[in-house]
């Protein structure tokens, strides 16, 4: 895929089950140990042990060295190929459910995919494709802005995800709007950067 052009690309995203979809993939590289980084309620890390703690920040960033390694391949399948929009769809799904991130579980999942849907969202040929988009994909879009300036700014996440969310934040504040006279950024910077600011 890295070195092929956009024949394998595009295979690539036509894959199906019974074979191994894209998403398998996906699934694979965001995968934990059994019960290790169980998403919690609000608060609940709180209450580990702090060699608990730990234990799991230990696991996620060998799990995330280990996913960077091979999204990194993966990325020109996205970037420059023609990516089918229910494939933006679905990668939204998946992080609209684990904004803002409740353990290091989570923080897995972001890391994987949030350089994909960065990737995805710069794709020359899917900002050509926006007036064709449903407008709840692009509601959920502007919607997740302020969670993932959120993410964003938090230093204790991966430097990469936290990058790959800075990209996914400015491609949507400058493409995907759909309404061209309401300010995301406006509310991006009152809500996440700047909660005291008035104007």
């Amino acid at each position: 895929i890295k070195n092929g052009g956009d024949s394998p690309a595009l295979v690539f995203h036509e894959l199906y089950s019974p074979l191994v979809t894209p998403f398998d993939i996906i699934e694979a590289l965001c995968a934990t140990k059994d019960g290790e980084g169980q998403r919690r309620q609000v608060g609940m890390s709180k209450l580990l042990l702090p060699e608990e703690v730990e234990k799991e920040r230990s696991s996620a960033e060998e799990r995330i060295d280990l996913a960077n390694s091979i999204v990194f391949l993966l990325i020109p399948a996205y970037k420059d190929a023609v990516v089918p929009s229910s494939h933006l769809e679905r990668f939204v799904g998946i992080l609209s459910k684990v904004l803002p991130p409740l353990s290091q579980k989570d923080n897995v999942r972001l890391s994987v995919t949030l350089p994909i849907v960065a990737a995805i969202l710069g794709n020359a040929q899917m900002r050509s494709k926006i007036d064709q988009m449903g407008t709840s994909l692009l509601n959920r879009l502007e919607e997740m802005a302020s969670p993932i300036a959120d993410y964003a700014l938090c230093s204790e996440w991966d430097p990469n995800a936290r990058s790959a969310a800075s990209s996914c934040l400015f491609q949507i504040l400058l493409y995907y709007q759909q309404d061209k006279f309401k300010c995301i950024s406006s509310s991006v910077l009152k809500e996440s950067i700047a909660p005291g600011t008035n104007r």
